[in-house]
Formats: C-alpha cells, sequence, structure tokens
C-alpha cells in the first residue's frame, strides 16, 4: 500500500502510517503477525489474558468484551479457568505464613521485658503477671496475652500497652477518631473483619490505606489488602476499647454483597468462580488469599468503583 504524505502546519511533508498499521489500534504490528493491541485502545484482535490461549482466529466471532479479570479480558469461559487457576497457584500458602500466629515474629522484644526496661512496670508486676499466665495455663483456661495479665492486676492501662505494642511492631498507634465508616466499609468483607481481628479504617488523601489491630498485625490481611486495592497499606494499633467499639460500629455498616462457598478441593472451587464470573460479567475482578479464605472481588465498573462491588469467599473444607 502507498504510503500517504500530508503538509503539517510548517509546510513540511510528513509520512501517514499504512492503514494496516491503524488496524492494531495505534499500535505497529511486525509483517505477517497478530496485531498488536495498545493498552486502552481497541485493538483488530483483542489479546487473551491466558498466556496458552490458542484461539485467536476464533476471535474475530466473538463479541464478548467481558469478562476481564487483574485487568486483562478473557476471551472464553476455559480461558478464564486457566487465569484463575495461575492467580489460584500464585496465592497459594507458604511454610512462613501457615505458621501459627503464637508461632511468627519470636525475634521480637518480649512486651514484658519492654514494659519493664521502659519502667512501666516493676519487676515484681511482671513476675506476678508471668505466674498468673502460667498457672491459667496449666489448668486448661484459654490463653491471654501478658499485657492483659497486667491490666487485669491494674499494673497497666490499656494506652499505656498499646503504646508498648505500637513500640514493639515499630507501626503508629491509631485512635477510633480515625475510622471513616463509608470508606472503611467497602475495603474488606464483614466476614473476614470479623475473623482476622482486623479493622479497615479509612482512605488517606495520599491514597494509603489505614488499619487497626488490637494486639498484633497481620502482614498476611495487609498484602492481600495491598494487592487488592493497588494501595499502600499503614497499619498500626488501637486501645482494645476504642478497637472493640469502632469495630462494632463498623460492622452495622453496609458492606458489599458477599457470597461464601465451601468446596471439597481448589479445582472445584476455581470452577464455581469461573461460573460466577462468567454471570457477573465484570469489568475488573481480582483474587487474593487471606489465610484460609481466598476473596474474590468483581467489579462492574472499569474504576473499581465500590458501589459496584460484590464479594465471593471461598474456603476448601479440609484446609487445616
Amino acid at each position: 500500500m502507498p504510503v500517504l504524505k500530508k503538509r503539517d502546519v510548517n509546510g513540511n511533508a510528513r509520512s501517514l502510517a499504512p492503514a494496516e498499521e491503524l488496524w492494531a489500534g495505534g499500535a505497529v504490528a511486525a509483517p505477517g503477525s497478530e496485531p498488536v493491541q495498545s493498552p486502552g485502545v481497541p485493538g483488530w484482535l483483542p489479546v487473551c489474558g491466558n498466556e496458552r490461549c490458542r484461539t485467536s482466529w476464533l476471535k474475530l466471532w466473538r463479541r464478548r468484551l467481558t469478562p476481564r479479570f487483574e485487568g486483562a479480558w478473557a476471551c472464553s469461559p476455559r480461558c478464564l479457568e486457566e487465569m484463575l487457576r495461575a492467580a489460584m497457584a500464585r496465592e497459594a500458602p507458604t511454610q512462613t505464613e501457615e505458621m501459627a500466629p503464637g508461632e511468627a515474629h519470636q525475634h521480637r522484644v518480649p512486651l514484658g521485658l519492654m514494659l519493664y526496661s521502659q519502667g512501666v512496670i516493676t519487676q515484681e508486676q511482671l513476675r506476678t503477671a508471668l505466674d498468673a499466665q502460667r498457672q491459667a495455663a496449666e489448668h486448661g483456661q484459654p490463653a491471654r496475652r501478658i499485657g492483659r495479665w497486667l491490666i487485669q492486676q491494674q499494673s497497666l492501662t490499656e494506652v499505656q500497652l498499646a503504646r508498648a505494642l505500637s513500640a514493639q511492631w515499630n507501626c503508629p498507634l491509631y485512635s477510633a477518631e480515625r475510622l471513616e465508616v463509608k470508606q472503611a466499609a467497602p475495603l474488606l468483607p464483614r466476614l473476614l473483619v470479623e475473623s482476622c481481628g482486623v479493622l479497615p479504617l479509612r482512605r488517606t488523601g495520599s491514597g494509603r490505606l489505614l488499619v487497626a489491630y488490637e494486639d498484633r498485625l497481620d502482614h498476611c490481611v495487609n498484602l492481600a489488602l495491598e494487592r487488592m486495592h493497588r494501595r499502600p497499606v499503614e497499619a498500626g494499633v488501637m486501645p482494645s476499647s476504642e478497637f472493640r467499639s469502632a469495630r462494632a460500629e463498623l460492622i452495622q455498616a453496609r458492606f458489599p454483597k458477599l457470597r461464601l462457598i465451601e468446596v471439597a478441593n481448589r479445582s472445584v472451587m476455581v470452577r464455581a468462580m469461573v461460573r460466577r464470573i462468567e454471570d457477573f460479567q465484570p469489568l475488573d475482578a481480582a483474587l487474593v488469599r487471606i489465610h484460609e479464605y481466598f476473596w474474590l472481588r468483581m467489579w462492574r465498573t472499569i474504576d473499581r468503583h465500590p458501589e459496584s462491588a460484590e464479594d465471593l469467599l471461598a474456603v476448601e473444607s479440609d484446609f487445616r
């Protein structure tokens, strides 16, 4: 095809791209290869998000523009299933993540020793709390952290404990005044707020997500929030009474619609998610794992507006 010439405002001749190159949505395709799609520009043949897709020639007869999963288009339910399997393999638990909460971060300075070294409590108060903790364990009573025993014997206040935890975890100390219910409710499903001991607070002006914990930070939750919302998370601790009051207020708020399923294995889980995504036809969707839960969120808008979101939580019946 001849190359066309056009005079610009300065009178200089410039070449126009051949028509074949324009079919690729603004991107130049090599001769004899499949046209390339530019991001955000409709192309002659859209690119399937499944790396092993081998049905490019069928795309001419496929008029579906959705569903999209993690920013990529799925040309068929079979390709969507392959994309979900890859995402689920990526989210598979590691040995570190499966470690029991009490076994993690043993390298941190023990809280009682930190309080004693700072002069907040005396050696006698620390010894009394440790003895009470040991005796309770010997009698089969529920485990309680040393800070709770110190509060019970009136050697420590909730605010002092929260400050000590903030220093131990090297994180901010939050107050319940930080809670913005309308911003916090769409950040995490209600079930995970209740079961993971986490309190989403708000989005900051710079886009960071603030979340609070009562006793210890959960890095699995923090990482999942960062990946789901594509925003950095700043986690901190909050005094117990404030934390519980704020969480009770948040739980009463309106959360995105949620479906909970329990399946026998991950193959069944993938097929169930494929069916739900095909029914919902989202403009975007994402999958992350929080402990035993696989959290799938779908959006009806390309900008991931919270009002358009719907959640699906899936758990294996034989996870543990």
